[in-house]
């Protein structure tokens, strides 16, 4: 067409703008576009991308309160380079936390590159033991009495008691009642309950099978890669 210079408009039909003539379709050929239809599955298969596996697939504790490992392998794939600045875990249960170390050490970042294509990584999974309140104890004051004095006190009971059963002191007899009922009502106010320190009542981690995500993340770029696994709490 004269007025854009291009050889591949048609004006034939009489219109003023040219329209483009198109080619022959063939396969994977998207008339909409002009492209090449995109096969996704050969499109990832080249993508550079980072991969996780875990042995076992499944973190198991085998108790709340107990923890529970797997050995996590990262694998860059089609060249991926970059520099993972943090490893983390989250949609764990309550009172669950996750560490990541290699070769004993607290992962801090992780390079990939083209010699290095590979990284392992120990994964833990730390759980909280709920902790139940005991029995509420009664700590008396009598218990600190040593025994001997309380033997004692039984036996001037009991002389009192015959004392006044007798004829020459029978006038006396209702006041040693009074005394050994006074004494009585002591010795059991002394011996009064007193709630005692009992633990607090807690929430550790549920047991069940949750799925937990591990999220890798690269702060230079903000890409942020994830992988799931599973999480049993006997």
């Amino acid at each position: 067409s004269s007025h854009d210079g291009t050889s591949d408009c048609d004006t034939s039909g009489g219109g003023t703008i040219g329209i483009l003539t198109g080619y022959n379709a063939a396969a994977g050929y998207d008339l909409a576009t002009g492209l090449g239809s995109m096969n996704v599955a050969n499109f990832l298969a080249k993508m550079p991308y980072l991969s996780f596996s875990a042995s076992p697939s499944t973190v198991t504790v085998q108790a709340a309160g107990q923890s529970g490992a797997t050995a996590l392998t990262l694998v860059a794939n089609n060249g991926f380079s970059a520099t993972i600045n943090n490893l983390a875990c989250s949609n764990l249960p309550a009172g669950a936390t996750c560490s990541f170390t290699q070769n004993g050490s607290a992962v801090s970042s992780l390079s990939f590159n083209g010699t290095t294509t590979s990284a392992n990584v120990a994964l833990t999974v730390n759980t909280t033991a709920g902790s139940i309140a005991p029995p509420a104890t009664f700590d008396s004051p009598m218990r600190r009495v040593p025994s001997v004095l309380i033997v004692l006190a039984g036996c001037l009971i009991l002389v009192m008691c015959w004392f006044g059963v007798r004829r020459n002191l029978r006038r006396f007899a209702p006041a040693f009642a009074v005394f050994g009922f006074v004494l009585l009502l002591c010795m059991v106010g002394c011996g009064g309950a007193v709630p005692g320190n009992g633990g607090g009542n807690g929430t550790g981690t549920p047991s069940g099978t949750s799925t937990a995500t591990i999220t890798a993340t690269n702060t230079a770029t903000n890409a942020v890669m994830s992988f799931n696994f599973t999480l049993s709490v006997k």
